[in-house]
């Protein structure tokens, strides 16, 4: 199993988008009907947060979700969990397809005029 890629973001960035193509068995399969969830957690300090992916591409079984500045208010490493709910009611989940690493902003706060 492939370790997951671990993506370096800063505390109240906005609008960086996390693209998933899901494999069922190795294999693609519709998303047609499915609903996906992308689960966080910081076990430090057991911060949690769970976000509706959107589809984009269901026959090629892709979706994304973008991140926004609430999700990223909060330093931490996040391990995260995606879970399809096919329209069948199969369950799949993914464990760790990425971890999301929040540091914080260097200048809090400030706007710069340039």
């Amino acid at each position: 199993m492939a370790s997951p890629i671990k993506i370096p973001v800063v505390q109240n960035s906005n609008n960086i988008r996390l693209i998933f193509t899901i494999k069922k068995d190795g294999r693609i399969e519709s998303l047609l009907g499915a609903i996906i969830s992308l689960q966080f957690i910081d076990k430090r300090s057991g911060n949690t947060m769970c976000r509706q992916c959107t589809i984009t591409d269901a026959s090629a079984a892709e979706c994304i979700y973008i991140l926004t500045k609430d999700d990223l208010a909060t330093v931490g490493s996040y391990q995260t969990e995606l879970e399809v709910e096919y329209s069948n009611g199969t369950k799949l989940i993914k464990q760790n397809p990425i971890i999301l690493i929040v540091s914080p902003e260097v200048v809090e706060n400030k706007l710069c005029n340039i």
